[in-house]
């Protein structure tokens, strides 16, 4: 765990600390000297498994990338990496793999890189030329880097995007990339081990364009392929489900203030459309059946009055059915409760899925299915059992009961009140008209 105390400066060597939970040790303190311009709090980066923590810095005029041990927090190397003129940084999600791009210096152009650590060994190189910004995108399961380039012309008057994407698992990292003139709003890889994406892309401030295109297979693939275009819609926001396929196309902040649109994207079909008004994120729960429009407030920022009435969450479906409301004064933050680790390997899991085994899994779980079913049942139904005879032995015990104090019921009473002859019983039938109709027929 890293903490800050908000302090800068050489003065602050204990600014910064890294934290054993397990045992409240703190393995290492640091100062916070070196905040690039682009770069925010937390100016530290954990790799996937924790081996590795790597935060910029600057020494004797030197823009660098240090790179840590945990938990020996010694420098890998005792050397850090060179990157002139490094804003950004960032881990792959599954591999020990940094990617940073410099920015143009004179007659040296901008340049992406992606270096495997520890052996610092450089994966790949690209070099760019005319690049105002960088973005990357790395796809969940690392598979992909989508560099986001924003370019100017030669004139510098007007400015382009150019998507760079890396292919991780292919030898020597082979880069596919394309290009779109108008503005670009949002990128977002597709889950859970998807080859799909979706840029949101307009010149317009009221509506944009969704397009989506695939990279056809992780390893091995054929070129990037555009797939369709969702035309013309209010949105400025893409959020995709954990499970892949399905999407929310979201209209954020003014103009658009919470438009939702629940969108498959097999069928390439909209399946609904809503409004959370004020709404500032989407969150889908770890199966993908369910997501969260939420409207949140940040806990330093002065609240504003639309977001204190609004504040709060609604559930919906994955095609967009509303499920669920609350409305909660100082609502910050709204997290889904983590998944554990599937207990089967990747190869057991492919094995279940394949298309010959499917079937066979399918009705194997359906068998166990109704032996539960049946089991469930017959226990019901002894259950009703037991509960019928224990009402028939009342009944009977009750009967017993009331033939045994029948002379005492005569004396108190002075008639026999089991003696039905001592009875008149009247039996009257009741009708009463609750609608008539006539209906004439012309013949």
């Amino acid at each position: 765990m890293i903490t800050w105390n908000g302090q800068t400066g050489d003065k602050a060597m204990q600014a910064i600390k890294v934290f054993n939970v397990k045992t409240g040790q703190c393995l290492r303190p640091y100062t916070y000297t070196f905040v690039p311009e682009m770069s925010q709090w937390p100016n530290f980066q954990w790799s996937h498994d924790d081996r590795y923590i790597a935060r910029l810095d600057r020494q004797k005029g030197h823009d660098l990338i240090c790179v840590y041990t945990v938990p020996e927090m010694g420098l890998l190397d005792q050397k850090s990496i060179r990157a002139p003129g490094v804003t950004t940084f960032s881990w792959s999600p599954t591999d020990n793999v940094i990617a940073y791009w410099s920015p143009e210096s004179g007659n040296t152009p901008a340049r992406i890189t992606l270096q495997d650590i520890p052996s610092r060994k450089f994966l790949k190189q690209k070099n760019l030329f005319n690049v105002v910004d960088c973005q990357m995108h790395w796809h969940p399961q690392g598979h992909y880097l989508c560099v986001q380039v924003t370019r100017h012309t030669r004139t510098k008057k007007k400015t382009f995007t150019n998507f760079e994407i890396f292919r991780m698992r292919d030898p020597d990292v082979p880069v596919e990339n394309f290009e779109l003139k108008e503005r670009v709003d949002d990128f977002a890889w597709e889950k859970n081990d998807g080859v799909r994406f979706g840029v949101v892309h307009s010149d317009s401030e009221t509506r944009a364009n969704v397009s989506f295109y695939t990279m056809t297979a992780v390893a091995g693939g054929d070129k990037l392929e555009f797939l369709h275009t969702h035309e013309d819609r209010p949105c400025n926001k893409l959020y995709w489900s954990t499970m892949g396929n399905f999407l929310v196309i979201a209209g954020q902040k003014s103009p658009h203030n919470g438009v939702l649109e629940f969108y498959d994207c097999d069928a390439a079909e909209s399946l609904n459309t809503h409004e959370h008004f004020m709404c500032t994120g989407v969150e889908w729960d770890p199966s993908g059946r369910i997501c969260a429009s939420v409207v949140s407030q940040a806990i330093f920022d002065t609240p504003s009055m639309r977001h204190q009435l609004e504040s709060g969450y609604r559930l919906w479906s994955f095609q967009g059915v509303s499920l669920h409301q609350v409305q909660q004064q100082q609502f910050y933050s709204f997290e889904w409760r983590p998944r554990p680790l599937s207990l089967l390997t990747k190869e057991q899991r492919a094995k279940v899925l394949a298309p010959k085994n499917l079937k066979e899994q399918k009705d194997k779980f359906r068998s166990i299915d109704r032996l539960l079913k049946n089991s469930r049942e017959a226990t019901e139904a002894r259950k009703m059992i037991i509960m019928r005879n224990k009402f028939r032995a009342d009944m009977e015990k009750m009967r017993k009961a009331l033939a045994n104090n029948r002379k005492k019921r005569i004396e108190i009473l002075g008639y026999d009140d089991d003696d039905e002859s001592k009875f008149k019983v009247i039996v009257e039938d009741y009708s009463e008209v609750v609608e008539s109709r006539e209906d004439v027929v012309n013949e």
